[in-house]
């Protein structure tokens, strides 16, 4: 049973742009956001422990805005919820810049925990490179709950964001490598 509500979570997760553009054809906005709410607040419960306090927090964020979205009646609220996810990434990525060790360290330790000085320079670099993806995607989410038609916010917010992570984690992967073998 814990692996169909894991499976059910993820797909609502992922599937959120999709599921606001449909739902707001079928369902009063306001039932739609406080229900997206309420199953991201089961995911919340179920992970709290399997993940960092971090991404439970921002999580928390971005339900907090859905329910505050619902209560003022502010139906852009619910498309701004992937800007508010990406401020959040960018905080927490950037201030890990600051309060060291970065993101990215902290997981790279989790496979090398004897990472060398170089590795820590990597890691603090791909760390920037995250923190500017967040940026851009912020700004290209931002512009399209405020300024594009309905459509366009869920296939950037649905599909080429997606795209477009899965292409810097693999870019990142791949120089990983070159840089891995370049320094044995």
């Amino acid at each position: 049973m814990k692996v169909f509500v894991g499976i059910i979570l993820a797909i609502v997760t992922l599937g959120y742009p999709i599921i606001v553009y449909q739902g707001l054809k079928h369902f009063d906005f306001q039932a739609l956001a406080l229900f997206l709410a309420s199953v991201l607040t089961v995911k919340l419960v179920l992970q709290r422990r399997a993940t960092s306090k971090v991404f439970n927090y921002i999580l928390g964020v971005g339900i907090s805005f859905l329910v505050l979205s619902s209560v003022l009646n502010l139906q852009v609220g619910m498309l701004l919820y992937p800007v508010v996810i990406n401020a959040c990434m960018l905080f927490v990525f950037g201030a890990s810049l600051k309060w060291k060790p970065c993101i990215i360290e902290r997981l790279a330790r989790i496979r090398e925990p004897d990472l060398p000085p170089k590795g820590v320079q990597y890691t603090e670099k791909v760390t920037k490179v995250w923190c500017a993806f967040f940026v851009i995607n912020m700004l290209v989410s931002l512009y399209t709950a405020l300024l594009a038609p309905i459509e366009v916010w869920t296939l950037y917010n649905g599909l080429i964001a997606y795209i477009a992570m899965g292409l810097l984690f693999l870019g990142e992967w791949l120089v990983r490598i070159k840089v891995r073998k370049h320094h044995e």
